[in-house]
């Protein structure tokens, strides 16, 4: 620091002026922010302001000299802002789709504890049972085959039935705060570190006893009847707690009756033997749309399987559609998953050989009590599903343009809700391929009237839809628009008027 002889007096002085000018031009600023929001009496410039001129006034000249008035500020005139209508209701307003999350989670208030060996001594008879029970269930693991098929079946039972009653222990679900800490601190450490047992420890744990029955000379015996165990077991915990149904949930979506060996080449196979417990699950009306979300990928991952049998496959695709039409009650992001399972089952008829997966996905896109969002993603479902029974690819693409439609009047009146971009893109994929791979399998409403003769016949309508559709698309997306939305929904009024009557007002969500 460079040396001085000014005095500590002068010093401390210009230093008290610099700061005091400092306060004021923040002041200055707090006042246009506090003026902006109606907070003029909470500002302190004015005062500041005096402190500032008295500490600067030997600078004007002497004690007999008079003072200057300082000149009064030019008024700015108010310029009116735009501001989102659903801001003028409440100034902390959440987003006109939001959907505020329930005052707590289903389920979290049941406990039923299953009974299992604790540890009290280890010279206690009814532990070292049980510690030698375990210790031939994880050798049994990757035998492969039994020995003893009676007896070792039972050591399997002991082994899951223990780790899925260690789920339901309230010290599990509801942690201590010590726990919570030694959890905390563990994931923050970068050595390992011993930690509480946890329920994703223990789900974790789980899957990975299913992977250890992966035997090494091929023998799949073992791991068969693991499954077969385990899904009979899993199903007992449907009324239990909130973590302990979601992780069953969990467990059982992500089973797989044959890895994938890319040594072999062989891909995965999902697992037939838990069709049965995942659509109790998902059928169950009482069960919450978060415990089902995860079942209803892997029944579509299982559906579209070429070795799922014809009966489970009739099943899932029937469970879906059902779930499908009680989507209209139930949250928006459920009915979202929904339609996209939908268009990933494969064949997409019932025994009698109808559509049905197409009709249920048509119904949604027409009815204006699914929300746009549920709608936009049957339109992109719509897509991806084979026209080939259907056939009627020229009345979809009119539905579709209808809805783009609905959507843009809507958008019109609250552009700023960041959902519009979402449900838009996903009505522009239901007419074109979102990516290489898509393009490649001729997705969207336009490659399969290009690709499938059946199809040929709708090519026209379907391609005059599109090019209604796309200007919409560009204004809302951000591209350039060949045509205002005004301008553009007048052009599609009279198109969609022409082939029949026009669709009831959408619901936004």
């Amino acid at each position: 620091m460079r040396a001085t002889n000014l005095p500590l007096a002068a010093l401390s002085a210009a230093f008290c002026r610099r700061c005091l000018v400092a306060l004021a031009l923040i002041a200055a600023s707090s006042t246009t922010v506090a003026r902006a929001s109606g907070f003029d009496h909470l500002s302190l410039a004015p005062q500041l302001g005096q402190l500032v001129v008295a500490q600067q006034a030997p600078k004007g000249g002497g004690p007999g000299q008079k003072q200057k008035k300082p000149k009064a500020a030019a008024v700015k005139p108010k310029v009116a802002v735009e501001v989102d209508p659903a801001l003028l209701r409440d100034k902390i307003a959440l987003p006109p789709d939001y959907q505020v999350p329930p005052p707590h989670l289903p389920d979290i208030d049941i406990v039923k504890e299953l009974p299992f060996v604790t540890k009290k001594d280890a010279r206690d008879p009814a532990w070292r049972a049980h510690s030698e029970q375990m210790r031939k269930y994880n050798a049994l693991l990757p035998k492969g085959t039994f020995t003893d098929v009676k007896a070792e079946r039972d050591i399997l039972r002991y082994g899951i039935k223990y780790k899925l009653a260690r789920m339901t222990q309230r010290s599990i679900l509801f942690p201590s705060d010590e726990d919570r800490e030694k959890i905390l601190k563990a994931q923050e450490e970068e050595k390992r570190v011993e930690v509480p047992e946890t329920i994703e420890k223990i789900r974790d744990d789980i899957l990975k006893d299913v992977k250890e029955t992966n035997a090494f000379n091929g023998a799949m015996d073992i791991r068969d009847a693991f499954l077969d165990i385990l899904c009979e077991e899993a199903v007992k915990l449907y009324d239990n707690s909130f973590y302990v149904r979601f992780n069953v949930a969990l467990i059982l979506s992500n089973l797989n009756n044959r890895d994938e060996d890319r040594v072999k080449m062989i891909p995965e196979q999902p697992c037939f033997k838990a069709v049965k417990a995942l659509l109790e699950l998902v059928n169950d009306p009482k069960q919450h749309p978060m415990y089902k979300v995860h079942p209803v990928v892997d029944l579509a991952k299982i559906c579209r399987h070429k070795d799922c049998k014809p009966e489970d496959r009739f099943a899932i695709i029937e469970s879906l559609i059902n779930q499908m039409g009680q989507a209209k009650t139930l949250p928006d992001w459920y009915g979202m998953r929904l339609a996209e399972s939908m268009s990933q089952l494969g064949e997409p008829n019932d025994r009698t050989r109808q559509p049905v997966v197409v009709d249920a996905l048509v119904k949604v896109l027409k009815d204006p009590a699914y929300s746009y969002r549920v709608r936009s993603a049957a339109a992109q479902a719509l897509g991806r599903v084979p026209l080939e029974g259907y056939r009627k690819a020229d009345e979809i693409a009119v539905e579709m343009l209808r809805l783009g439609e609905q959507m843009a009047l809507d958008y019109e009146k609250t552009p700023k809700n960041p959902r519009w971009k979402l449900y838009f893109w996903s009505v522009y994929l239901g007419f074109q391929p979102k990516d290489a791979a898509e393009r490649a399998d001729k997705k969207g409403l336009l490659g399969q009237v290009d690709s499938k003769p059946v199809l040929a016949g709708t090519k026209t309508v379907v391609t005059e839809a599109y090019q209604h559709f796309l200007p919409l698309a560009q204004n809302v997306l951000g591209g350039r628009a060949s045509a205002p939305i005004p301008d553009q929904l007048r052009k599609i009024k009279v198109w969609l008027d022409a082939r029949g009557k026009p669709a009831l007002a959408g619901k936004a969500g």
